[in-house]
């Protein structure tokens, strides 16, 4: 919206996520999580700051599927900056950026090969490394060239 401000567009996004995520937090919390889980994990899941962490353990902390709402509240809080930027580029040059940004996106998990101590790998998939599985797939910042997409 033209008339919009930054403000009135996080107030949307979080009366429309955080109740929901509060509630399935808590329910998850006294179904199972609450006797497995540190106090601590639960509640850096609880703040969605879960995703800032290199731990299994936190990232998938109580309710599993809530680290990508974590990722998502960082998109959230770029929006009006990149909308803002997004919206100067020409359409002429929409496609060049288009590419640029899939060719990123492609990288990301190459980079974080080269980049990145491998150090431990998962359990279940034995020839990736957990560190650059977070680099790559959990930290929010690489991820944001996905919701620029």
């Amino acid at each position: 919206r033209d008339t919009d401000t930054a403000p009135r567009f996080w107030r949307r996004r979080f009366l429309k996520i955080v109740p929901n995520y509060v509630i399935v937090w808590a329910l998850a919390m006294l179904v199972f999580a609450a006797p497995l889980t540190d106090m601590t994990i639960g509640l850096l899941n609880l703040f969605m700051v879960q995703v800032w962490y290199p731990d299994f353990a936190i990232n998938f902390g109580v309710n599993p599927a809530g680290w990508s709402l974590g990722v998502e509240a960082v998109f959230y809080l770029l929006f009006p900056v990149l909308f803002h930027w997004i919206k100067k580029i020409p359409a002429r040059r929409l496609n060049l950026w288009v590419v640029a940004v899939v060719a990123g996106i492609v990288a990301t998990p190459l980079l974080s090969t080269l980049l990145v101590p491998a150090g431990a790998m998962m359990p279940t998939e034995p020839d990736t490394s957990i560190n650059q599985y977070f680099f790559s797939y959990i930290l929010p910042l690489p991820r944001v060239l996905d919701f620029a997409l």
